[in-house]
């Protein structure tokens, strides 16, 4: 579960990054 959990993160900071990168 914590593979998971830190998978769900990793998910989270790539779409925001390419969010930012978007905006940019």
């Amino acid at each position: 579960m914590r593979t998971t959990r830190l998978l769900i993160l990793l998910v989270r900071y790539i779409l925001t990054y390419s969010n930012n990168l978007t905006i940019a």
